[in-house]
């Protein structure tokens, strides 16, 4: 019917379906359709921009990060703080600077960032002097840390920490308004927002998926609503419920270059469209 017709696969089923019941029907019509070659040289094509790939999965808090300078109004001594997002949680981290340097990413590293959250896998990084230099590359040898440098004049590929530091922007402003402070002493309140705001694909704070618990805010919680008054049943509980939440923050994740979202192999014959 088809070699007659070249009817799509909604077609091509409808007049089998008013006389029989088979299961499967649309996955054999589909199949006669796609090896068509008639079809897929005739057909006019819906062409749909394609998602870009992510970063490959965290599997645990501060497994991968993603770091980057971004540039404030000088206060002080301090101009441009190193911000810190976590792939996994959304958790982010600012640190104030003097200078954008491979010095300063050095210190800030070893000093705060890995001895209070531990070894990280990888960071993601941009070609920035301040990452690239010798400095850095010989303290990822050290710990054996995987840095992974995006390509230049391409910020979409650090985009969470791109745009976490407009995010930041937006939270200093407001708050230098409301009380007339330099950034420097606004930066705490502001990460606190952060932090405490629902993530936008699933629908939960980076700080509840750090605790297990949302931030009260201000709001009285029932104590049964959180979990057992024992310390042990607490403590059950908070790590099932970090499990789940944490599970919801992989599902959120940007699908990897490398994952397989068709049936074409290598060597197999494809149609290239000529514009």
């Amino acid at each position: 019917l088809h070699r007659w017709t070249h009817w799509g696969t909604s077609t091509l089923c409808g007049p089998f379906l008013k006389l029989y019941g088979c299961t499967g029907i649309f996955e054999i019509g589909k199949q006669i359709t796609q090896g068509c070659l008639t079809c897929q040289k005739g057909n006019k094509r819906v062409l749909r921009s394609l998602p870009s790939g992510g970063c490959r999965t965290a599997y645990r808090p501060f497994e991968k990060i993603q770091i980057d300078f971004t540039k404030l109004p000088r206060a002080g001594q301090w101009k441009y703080p190193l911000v810190m997002v976590d792939q996994l949680t959304q958790w982010v981290k600012a640190y104030p600077a003097a200078q954008a340097t491979a010095q300063t990413v050095a210190k800030i590293l070893l000093e705060h960032l890995i001895p209070r959250f531990g070894l990280v896998q990888a960071i993601d990084l941009d070609q920035g002097a301040h990452f690239t230099s010798g400095v850095i590359k010989n303290l990822s040898q050290t710990f054996r840390i995987i840095g992974k440098y995006h390509t230049q004049w391409h910020p979409e590929s650090s985009g969470r920490v791109e745009r976490m530091n407009q995010t930041i922007k937006q939270q200093l402003t407001k708050l230098m308004i409301e009380i007339n402070l330099p950034w420097t002493e606004c930066l705490p309140l502001a990460l606190l927002n952060i932090r405490t705001k629902p993530h936008s694909e699933t629908g939960i704070s980076p700080h509840e998926m750090i605790y297990g618990l949302p931030c009260p805010q201000g709001m009285t919680m029932d104590p049964s609503l959180v979990g057992d008054k024992t310390i042990q049943g607490r403590i059950i509980t908070m790590a099932n419920n970090l499990r789940e939440l944490r599970e919801k923050g992989i599902l959120a994740l940007t699908t990897p270059l490398d994952f397989l979202i068709h049936s074409i192999q290598p060597g197999r014959y494809v149609l290239i469209k000529c514009w």
